[in-house]
């Protein structure tokens, strides 16, 4: 008995819920159980009935929620409640509140139902706890659950410092709303957007004290937290530290130094407190006539169209200082300009580059022997010009870089000197055409493949440079490309006899999925491309001219022997390419002053364009049976001369008793005159 009546104490010494604790009679005491057992024989029934009752309160369990499941997110402001019976629960009491075992929101006493409807509940996303309470053996017995309420919140938003003023100091109070079914904050402060390099803070608070913030004037990003229910929701706000900054210094090349060529990389700084840097190159002071270069975060840009005159060229760095920019002014010198006209062209047969400096009768005749190389075009960049070497043959594809200041400087006759770089890789099959961009990046079309790849500026710097495809299949059978003043690029393919595309700047790296904006083909190749029956010729040059895109085709036929003797003028607007013009005629050579054209080039004044077969007695356009033959030319059309379509012009170089022919791809001209 003494065992049982401690059992039976313990057992029934439980707390009610506070608002609604039960008074249970109090226990006779061990000592009294044991001396009623022995006085009264008859007790023992007493006894016994208490603690039938107690081991029943022991086996009891408290009701368990079914619906909604714990954790869910509710349906809408009212929601109904329901659960199981528990076991020896006589009734049933329902809390909701803001925060855990709280009813703030609602107190429901159900008796003796297991299910009610509670109304009027928030609807803003926030944490909703409910409370279950089961009456056992007259003592209160609850299980917890959270919820979220249906809806949304609405985000704490920042009441001081107003959103992007200056900050006071170096200690700053940021204070903010509370916000809709908010209950907790972060508060992150960076020196980029969401960062929080500069303090952390988290808490149920709004406000906060902020110490040790910059005071030089940068811009400081803050972003203000609040928890609604598991959704952290978050407001950006920019500010401008106290202070203020110290604007970059240029680096490289020196201030007040000469240029040696018309392309300067330059460096400088990073300055204090500065998030952004812009470069004004012009030819007064202040101007940006010359380039403008918004280098973002990084300090440094590279600029490729200096003059070569040497002129002043003035340059004025700004630095973004929070809101202000700051300027450092700087003047240099340009490089002198070339005296002469310098002509590059390929001569792929005999695997040489020829180079004519100056004009006329006076021009120098200089050649390079090109290593294991049938060169098909050239681009000259700065001081390196790139020859493009096709596979023919057991010559391999590859791309020669020399140094253009020495062969510009050359006196004439057969110039020895060896290649300064040699660039090979597997993305490389049967090239052709090769272009530069705006960045410095070189573009090649590698035709056996049907990709234009690519070589970044960085990756030419290099001693080994990697070259990345960058469009796949766009066209297939790729020759020629050229890019304009948006950094769109153009490409010539001679796909289905001939297709002409452009890519704006934001697809050039698309791969296989890259959508061209115009397109013309001289098939019916269904939707998304324009079709002009026959209008290409096996296209090879391609270049922007006096605002048009002119293609050159080069032949027909099933080898391709045929000469094209034409060009191609077009016109483009809003996605709409249409046909000019054309000049000289597939089916009468006295109209064409060319034969099989080949390579483009847009001069300053001048259309340059290579013929593979001029004054070829029985041109064939490449093909391996004339390669004897040692002809070819080079013209050079004033946009005059291209209007009248004049057949009479003076060659620039005829090949006549040189050695080969030109490339198919292109030939480079510097100081068009």
């Amino acid at each position: 008995m003494r065992a049982q009546s401690c059992c039976i104490a313990h057992a029934l010494d439980i707390q009610s819920p506070p608002s609604h604790r039960l008074q249970v009679p109090t226990l006779v005491s061990i000592s009294r159980c044991e001396e009623t057992a022995m006085r009264k024989l008859a007790g023992i029934t007493v006894v016994l009935t208490v603690v039938f009752a107690a081991w029943s309160a022991l086996a009891a369990t408290p009701a368990t929620m079914v619906t909604p499941v714990a954790g869910s997110k509710f349906a809408g402001a009212n929601v109904t409640f329901t659960w199981n019976a528990g076991a020896g629960v006589s009734q049933y009491s329902l809390y909701i509140g803001t925060t855990p075992g709280a009813h703030d929101l609602a107190f429901v006493s159900t008796g003796v139902s297991t299910t009610t409807t509670v109304n009027g509940l928030p609807t803003d996303g926030r944490n909703i706890y409910v409370t279950l309470y089961s009456l056992i053996a007259g003592v209160w017995q609850g299980n917890r659950y959270s919820y979220f309420a249906s809806g949304a919140g609405v985000a704490a938003t920042m009441t001081a410092p107003a959103a992007g003023s200056k900050l006071a100091g170096a200690s700053v109070t940021f204070s903010w709303n509370t916000g809709a079914g908010i209950s907790q904050y972060s508060l992150y402060v960076g020196n980029t957007k969401g960062a929080h390099d500069i303090a952390f803070s988290s808490g149920n608070v709004t406000s906060k004290l902020v110490n040790g913030l910059p005071t030089d004037g940068r811009m400081v990003y803050v972003t203000l937290y609040s928890l609604n229910g598991s959704t952290w929701l978050r407001n950006y706000y920019t500010y401008v530290a106290s202070g203020v900054g110290v604007g970059a210094v240029m680096s490289s090349p020196a201030p007040g130094s000469t240029f040696a060529n018309s392309a300067a990389n330059f460096s400088w700084t990073n300055g204090t407190g500065v998030s952004e840097y812009s470069l004004y190159v012009g030819s007064t002071p202040g101007a940006h006539d010359i380039a403008y270069v918004n280098a973002g975060s990084i300090p440094l840009a590279t600029v490729t169209n200096l003059p070569t005159n040497g002129s002043t060229v003035y340059i004025n760095l700004y630095s973004l200082n929070g809101a202000t920019w700051l300027r450092n002014s700087y003047t240099y010198t340009a490089a002198a300009a070339p005296s002469k006209r310098v002509a590059w062209i390929p001569d792929f047969y005999g695997e040489t580059l020829q180079v004519r400096i100056g004009t006329g009768a006076g021009a120098i005749a200089t050649s390079v022997n090109l290593p294991t190389c049938n060169p098909n075009s050239v681009a000259v960049n700065s001081d390196k010009a790139y020859v493009v070497c096709s596979a023919f043959e057991a010559n391999p594809d590859k791309i020669l870089v020399y140094d253009a200041t020495v062969i510009r400087a050359s006196a004439g006759g057969v110039l020895a000197i060896s290649p300064t770089k040699t660039i090979t890789s597997a993305q490389f099959n049967s090239l052709i055409g090769i272009a530069f961009d705006a960045g410095n990046n070189l573009w090649v079309a590698s035709y056996g493949n049907h990709q234009i790849n690519e070589i970044t500026a960085a990756e030419l710097a290099k001693a080994s440079p990697t070259a990345t495809a960058e469009l796949v299949h766009s066209p297939d059978n790729p020759v020629t490309l050229t890019f304009d003043s948006s950094g769109g690029m153009w490409v010539s393919g001679q796909y289905s006899g001939g297709i002409v595309l452009h890519f704006p700047s934001s697809q050039i790296h698309s791969g296989s999925g890259a959508t061209p904006d115009y397109c013309l083909a001289t098939t019916d190749l269904g939707a998304g491309c324009q079709f002009v029956d026959g209008i290409f010729l096996n296209p090879e040059g391609l270049a922007l001219y006096n605002g048009d895109v002119w293609v050159a085709n080069n032949a027909t036929g099933a080898a391709g022997e045929v000469p094209g003797r034409q060009l191609v003028d077009l016109k483009f607007n809003a996605g709409n390419v249409t046909v000019n013009g054309t000049f000289g005629d597939p089916t009468a050579a006295a109209k064409s002053p060319f034969v099989c054209p080949g390579g483009l080039f847009a001069g300053a004044i001048h259309l340059w364009i290579n013929d593979e077969s001029y004054a070829e007695a029985d041109p064939q356009c490449g093909a391996m049976g004339d390669v004897s033959a040692a002809t070819g030319g080079v013209f050079a059309f004033t946009p005059a001369q291209l209007a009248a379509r004049s057949t009479s012009t003076s060659q620039v170089l005829p090949y006549s008793g040189v050695t080969g022919r030109p490339g198919f791809g292109g030939i480079f001209v510097e100081k068009d005159q």
